[in-house]
């Protein structure tokens, strides 16, 4: 492994190994171990208060529908800052800015868990999107920092499951803790793990020095990109409520849409903008960034409609619900096993097109379950092609994104790509509920409605894996190549 002066290095393990990093000796995967602890706070905490919303609801008494924004804000900070996170780690180094937002993150969980108003909880929450939005990209830019060649590739690889099974975990995980213990669980169960990421950081990467001043951020670029994507995601995630078509839903996303393209007006402009113009040019990136914003609209917006259909086809409760979608979450993870494999064999193209394929007929399926609805025959098939299909395609997205991205552009590439990913939830939602809703007059207890949501869901998907197989860089499998993948083999990048 070669570390620049600019980028974080591996942290001596004893004091027997000299000072600075060592090129002839690879990192340690507990480097990775630990920031995927981090990373599936981060992921978890999307959904895992959604089963926890009516406890929540009847605990602190929020407004007629206003218990939404305890989910709601959390991604609305998150998308909207996750670019301007990325910039900041290779202006400020990517261990400073990841600690940074580990502690906001951390403290943030506290106070939320603590909360005993509904304000205070709505507060904390935007807190912990803050520090995600500086820990996540923060940390894909240090683990593309440190690991190279074949290992580099696993290490994304496993981070691309991470994000994908980290939303399905979610529902799991907060069943259990709202059933077994308390609400407040959900968040509090993010203390020890932050506490123990903070305390291994430092000894694991080596402090990184500061390589910018605060003149060359890009302020105005900075506010602007940050408003433009707070306003559109606020705009689809209202959308569901209000309806697409609504004067409400219409304007935001106007208003969205018009900061964007102030924001791409400035960009051009400024000196050293907050996207270097030079990774719009980079095609696995552009690529990785649309296929990924497409299969977070399945995975976000499936589970959704997952939940709903399982509460009320099957009747489950929170905890049974959690149980129901566990062998997603195991397809994922088996998914992320093979996806090294697969990719070196395919390449960037063919395996990305085709996971979304399958992930597509899993949707299909789901559209397709009837009264009386059977889980092992109807939900079953269909969640496990889900789970297998968006892992590799999360795990293909997440390894080339960041082919050929230069150090001091990783946390850039890693915000963009991750911006991507937030707003694929949030429309992942809004249309696969809106979708539903359109059936059934509005409500997604009816059947009939979850029903058209999974064939928009596989609709959808269907389309951004042609587009995968389109945009993405063709592979062909290289024997012993630097940047090789499972077993030994990698892939080299053409158009």
């Amino acid at each position: 492994m070669t570390v620049r002066d600019d980028q974080p290095g591996v942290a001596p393990t004893s004091a027997a190994t000299p000072a600075g990093p060592d090129a002839t000796r690879p990192t340690p995967w507990t480097v990775l171990v630990v920031l995927a602890c981090a990373q599936a706070m981060v992921a978890l905490d999307v959904t895992v208060v959604n089963v926890a919303l009516p406890a929540i609801d009847a605990d602190l008494r929020f407004g007629l529908g206003d218990v939404q924004w305890v989910v709601s804000v959390y991604v609305l900070a998150t998308g909207g800052l996750l670019l301007l996170g990325g910039r900041l780690a290779d202006l400020f180094g990517a261990r400073r800015v990841f600690l940074a937002g580990l502690i906001l993150f951390t403290a943030a969980s506290a106070v939320s868990g603590l909360s005993n108003t509904s304000a205070l909880l709505v507060a904390s929450r935007a807190l912990q999107g803050v520090g995600a939005a500086l820990l996540s990209p923060a940390a894909l830019s240090i683990i593309a920092l440190v690991y190279d060649g074949g290992r580099r590739a696993k290490a994304l690889g496993a981070w691309g499951a991470i994000a994908s099974g980290g939303a399905a975990a979610g529902l799991l995980v907060g069943g259990a803790l709202t059933t077994w213990l308390d609400w407040r669980w959900a968040f509090f169960i993010n203390l020890p793990v932050g506490l123990l990421v903070l305390i291994l950081v430092p000894r694991l990467i080596s402090r990184s020095p500061r390589v910018a001043a605060a003149g060359q951020l890009d302020l105005i670029g900075a506010v602007v990109g940050t408003a433009a994507f707070a306003v559109t995601i606020y705009g689809i995630s209202d959308a569901d409520r209000h309806g697409w078509g609504a004067p409400r839903t219409v304007l935001l996303l106007a208003v969205g849409v018009a900061l964007l393209g102030v924001f791409a007006g400035v960009e051009r402009h400024v000196r050293r903008p907050l996207v270097p113009p030079a990774l719009w040019r980079q095609r696995s990136l552009a690529a990785s960034t649309v296929g990924i914003f497409g299969a977070t609209i399945t995975l976000v917006g499936a589970l959704f409609l997952g939940a709903f259909m399982l509460q009320t086809t099957l009747r489950a409760s929170a905890l049974e619900t959690g149980f129901a979608l566990l062998p997603m979450v195991l397809a994922i993870a088996l998914a992320a096993h093979l996806g090294g494999a697969l990719l070196g064999h395919l390449g960037p193209r063919w395996a990305s097109a085709s996971g979304l394929a399958v992930a597509a007929v899993g949707a299909l399926l789901l559209s397709r379950a009837s009264t009386p609805v059977s889980y092992p025959a109807d939900i079953l098939p269909g969640l496990v092609l889900l789970g297998f299909g968006l892992g590799l395609s999360f795990v293909v997205f997440s390894v080339t994104a960041l082919s050929g991205i230069e150090g001091d552009r990783a946390g850039s590439a890693s915000g963009l790509y991750m911006t991507s990913h937030d707003i694929g939830g949030a429309f992942g939602v809004a249309i696969l509920s809106s979708a539903a809703g359109a059936v059934s007059g509005g409500s997604l207890m009816v059947l009939a409605g979850q029903q058209r949501g999974f064939l928009v869901a596989a609709g959808v998907t269907a389309g951004f894996a042609i587009a995968a197989a389109l945009t993405m860089p063709a592979g062909r499998p290289v024997a012993g190549s630097a940047a090789g993948l499972h077993g030994g083999h990698g892939f080299t990048l053409h158009g």
